[in-house]
C-alpha cells in the first residue's frame, strides 16, 4: 500500500496581498485614501473637481476666503464711518453713547479713539452696511455750511474782505441760489472720500495682506486728523466761540450726502462774494490708499476767506448810502509815507524867501554915494544893523 504525500497547509495572505480582507482596519491603501480625502475637504481654498468633468485629482482655486472677505468688508465699512465721525466730531457738538455702566462707549478703530455717537446715524447707514466686493459704497460726501436761518431781522452775515471793507454774503450768493435753504446758506468746505473700482488683478487669497493695509490706514487717519485741525473753517468756529455771539444767530452746521446727487447748476462753494484776484477755494488731496477692493483716497474744497461776522443791517445800510465803509477814511501806513515824500519834493513858491539857501557874498565891495559924483568908501556887507551903516 502506497502513501501519497500530504499537501503543505494553506497560510493566510499577508496585508500586502491584492485580495485584502475588508473587515480588517490595518490597510496601508485604505488609510491613504481616506487621509487623502480629508485633507481636500478642510482647505477652504479649493474643492474637487466633478468627476463627470475630468481628472478626479484636480483642484479649482474659488478666491479669498469667506474670513478675508469679511475683515476686508469691515476695513471698507469702519473708514468711511471713522472719517466722517472725525469730521463732523471737529465741526458741530455729537451726543455720546453710555456703556450700562456710564462710562463713554469709545471707538478705537486705526488708532485713533473717538466717542460713539447716535447723530447722523441715518444718514451714515449706506457707509455701515458696506462692503469692498458686493454692495459696494458711494462716494461720501460732508459738507460744512453756515446756517443763518436763525438770523433776525436786523442782522446781515457780513465778510470783511483784505481792505477792510464789508460785504453782504447773502446778497451776493442770493443769484446762484435755488432754494430758501441754499438762500440762507454758505458753504465753507466739502470732504469726499471715495472706493475706486476692483483692480483687474488680485491675489487669490489676499488675507495676508490685511495687517499691511491696516498700518497704511492708520498713518491716513492721523493725516486727516490734522487736516482738520488746519482748515479755514474750524478757526472760524474757535472765532465764533471767542466773540460771544448768540448761540442761536449763527450756526456751524453739517450734511452728508452721496456722490450720485445731481450738481447744482452753480457751485455755492466756489461762487466769490467780493471781487479780488485770488482763487475763491483751494483743494488739499490726502493721498490714496490702496486696498484688495480698490482704492480709496480723499480730498477736500474750502473756502480760502471765512472771516464771517453778524453785524447790524443800518450799520451795513449806512455805509452802503455813504459809498464808504467805516474804515474807508483811516490813512494807512503806505499813504502817510506818500505825504511826507510830497512834502519834501515839493517845489517852491514864486515870490517866497527861500529860506532854506545860504546868502552867498559878491565878490566886489559895494560902496556908497556922498553926492551925486562922488563915493565915501566901501558899504558895510548887506545884511547889517542901519546903526553900523551909519558909523560907517
Amino acid at each position: 500500500m502506497h502513501q501519497h504525500p500530504r499537501p503543505s497547509p494553506r497560510t493566510a495572505s499577508p496585508a500586502s496581498s491584492p485580495q485584502t480582507n475588508p473587515t480588517r482596519t490595518n490597510n496601508p491603501r485604505e488609510e491613504g485614501r481616506s487621509a487623502h480625502s480629508r485633507t481636500l475637504s478642510d482647505m477652504p481654498h479649493y474643492q474637487e473637481a466633478d468627476d463627470a468633468g475630468g481628472d478626479g485629482g484636480s483642484m479649482v482655486a474659488t478666491g479669498p476666503s469667506r474670513e478675508a472677505v469679511k475683515r476686508m468688508d469691515q476695513i471698507i465699512s469702519n473708514f468711511h464711518t471713522k472719517a466722517a465721525i472725525i469730521l463732523l466730531g471737529s465741526r458741530v457738538g455729537l451726543p455720546v453713547v453710555l456703556n450700562r455702566d456710564g462710562t463713554v462707549k469709545v471707538s478705537k478703530w486705526f488708532q485713533i479713539e473717538t466717542d460713539d455717537t447716535d447723530a447722523y446715524r441715518d444718514e451714515l447707514n449706506t457707509w455701515r452696511t458696506c462692503g469692498g466686493f458686493q454692495n459696494r459704497p458711494p462716494p461720501l460726501i460732508i459738507e460744512t455750511y453756515i446756517d443763518t436761518s436763525h438770523l433776525t431781522k436786523s442782522q446781515r452775515l457780513v465778510i470783511v474782505d483784505d481792505l477792510g471793507k464789508r460785504w453782504d454774503a447773502l446778497d451776493a450768493l442770493s443769484d446762484s441760489s435755488s432754494s430758501d435753504d441754499e438762500r440762507s446758506e454758505v458753504i465753507l468746505e466739502r470732504w469726499r472720500i471715495e472706493l475706486g473700482d476692483i483692480p483687474g488683478e488680485q491675489p487669490n487669497n489676499f488675507a495676508p495682506t490685511l495687517p499691511l493695509l491696516y498700518k497704511q490706514c492708520v498713518v491716513f487717519f492721523r493725516a486727516l486728523y490734522s487736516a482738520s485741525k488746519l482748515l479755514p473753517a474750524q478757526k472760524f468756529k474757535k472765532n465764533i466761540g471767542k466773540s460771544g455771539a448768540p448761540t442761536n444767530s449763527l450756526i456751524v452746521n453739517c450734511r452728508i450726502t452721496t456722490g450720485n446727487t445731481q450738481p447744482r447748476r452753480i457751485d455755492g462753494l466756489k461762487q466769490p462774494i467780493f471781487d479780488h484776484s485770488g482763487p475763491v477755494t483751494s483743494t488739499h488731496n490726502l493721498g490714496t490708499t490702496e486696498t484688495p477692493a480698490g482704492p480709496i483716497f480723499a480730498e477736500v474744497t474750502y473756502r480760502n476767506d471765512c472771516n464771517f461776522r453778524v453785524d447790524d443791517s443800518e450799520s451795513l445800510l449806512s455805509s452802503r448810502f455813504m459809498g464808504a465803509d467805516e474804515h474807508f477814511f483811516t490813512p494807512s501806513l503806505a499813504a502817510r509815507g506818500d505825504l511826507s515824500r510830497r512834502r519834501s519834493t515839493k517845489q517852491p513858491e514864486i515870490g517866497s524867501l527861500p529860506a532854506h539857501k545860504q546868502l552867498t557874498d559878491d565878490s566886489g565891495p559895494i560902496q556908497t554915494y556922498g553926492s551925486l559924483s562922488t563915493f565915501h568908501g566901501n558899504a558895510p556887507p548887506r545884511g547889517s544893523s542901519p546903526i553900523s551903516a551909519l558909523r560907517a
